[in-house]
């Protein structure tokens, strides 16, 4: 549904945030994260541009499933947007359980947030707008 890193075989090691962020970015499953290849970020991506008011290559997707951000961190997916020379990032979690708790920006639960697709990209869209305002 996300889309599975690359280069991710065998036991995942620690890395701190940054640089588990990084190693994410550059194992991505497919070529332009502008235009990711599942149907659900790709459908995603487009709303949360849409909300923002930009255009699709201004905003980026990436999964960060199988990888030290995903284990280590709790972040299964995450949109960087570059506004001026400063890059804002909103981070997800997908869960299929309810959760009280989580260490992502959003927390995505499978009934909620999926079913309404909009509804997760304005929320997004506000996170963006949240961060961009507070610098």
């Amino acid at each position: 549904m996300l889309g599975v890193c690359r280069n991710v075989g065998g036991e995942v090691q620690y890395l701190p945030y940054h640089k588990a962020m990084k190693v994410a970015m550059s194992n991505q499953p497919w070529d332009d994260p502008t235009d990711p290849e599942p149907r659900f970020p790709r459908d995603l991506h487009f709303l949360v541009c849409e909300e923002l008011g930009i255009d699709c290559s201004e905003l980026r997707y990436y999964t960060a499933v199988g990888t030290a951000f995903d284990f280590f961190h709790g972040i299964d997916a995450f949109f960087t947007y570059k506004r001026g020379d400063k890059v804002y990032w909103v981070t997800l979690d997908l869960s299929l359980r309810q959760k009280f708790e989580y260490k992502a920006d959003i927390l995505v639960g499978f009934m909620e947030k999926i079913d309404d697709l909009k509804a997760c990209a304005r929320e997004i869209a506000q996170a963006f707008q949240q961060k961009i305002a507070t610098i």
